[in-house]
């Protein structure tokens, strides 16, 4: 009985793919969800599970990154899956996770584009799609954050790269606090202005600034702030609408 999510990756790619299948298995059940971290027994022969894993696929999902099409163990999986889909015994969805083109092959195979959308809008397509519809430990999964940021002093000017790890990012709204109230400014801006943000329970008044184009893994955006006292005390929150996200706190 074809029954199954597949979700076929590269280890080096679970930060991502992990957080997607524990959403796969709150919704659906994890008995419906073939994830090598509950499906596979140690000391299971891989291929014989995997085998049994496509033998009940019913959706195969390939998340595609430069790492994953280079295994010869995901391009065996999703040569099987493709073959299958071909004679309708299953759904091939490729989930493009980098900035990377499909194989040939799979160039007019319509994807879910998690780089340029972001994982949960990717997480709602896949849900969609499936429609309504080994020890495993969800404590052990480790939250992805995209953004990153280096922080530099040069005099009296502190400057704030921020860049992402995999995805693009098109929010790009950022609130600073500091006891100085100290003005961020940067170079292509579209708004700055003065609002207020809550992270945990705690209100902060703040200086916020906005920018028009996305961050992608090959353009950070630059932020700084001029005359700024020694050891002074900054937050930088990614400011998401109500759920800002601290990005940095500490002395620069």
């Amino acid at each position: 009985m074809r029954d199954q999510i597949f979700l076929s990756h590269a280890v080096e790619d679970k930060e991502i793919v992990g957080l997607v299948a524990e959403e796969l298995r709150q919704t659906f059940g994890q008995d419906k969800v073939f994830y090598d971290s509950w499906s596979m027994r140690p000391g299971e022969n891989f291929i014989h599970g995997m085998n049994k894993g496509l033998e009940r696929c019913a959706f195969f999902f390939l998340f595609m990154s430069e790492i994953s099409l280079s295994k010869p163990m995901v391009r065996l999986e999703w040569h099987n899956a493709l073959l299958d889909s071909l004679n309708d015994k299953s759904k091939f969805i490729p989930v493009r996770v980098d900035n990377i083109s499909p194989p040939a092959i799979l160039m007019t195979t319509l994807y879910l584009d998690m780089y340029n959308y972001g994982l949960d809008k990717t997480i709602e397509h896949i849900k969609s799609l499936v429609q309504g519809n080994g020890i495993y430990n969800p404590q052990n999964l480790k939250p992805f954050q995209n953004l990153f940021i280096e922080v530099t002093r040069q005099g009296s000017t502190v400057n704030f790269s921020i860049g992402v790890k995999r995805l693009v990012e098109h929010e790009n709204s950022f609130a600073f606090w500091t006891k100085e109230n100290l003005e961020p400014q940067a170079m292509g801006i579209s708004e700055v202005g003065t609002g207020g943000v809550v992270y945990n329970g705690t209100h902060r008044s703040i200086r916020y600034i906005k920018q028009s184009g996305p961050i992608t893994p090959h353009k950070k955006t630059e932020i700084f702030m001029e005359n700024v006292p020694e050891k002074t005390h900054v937050e930088l929150y990614h400011a998401l609408g109500n759920k800002p996200f601290l990005l940095f706190s500490g002395l620069v």
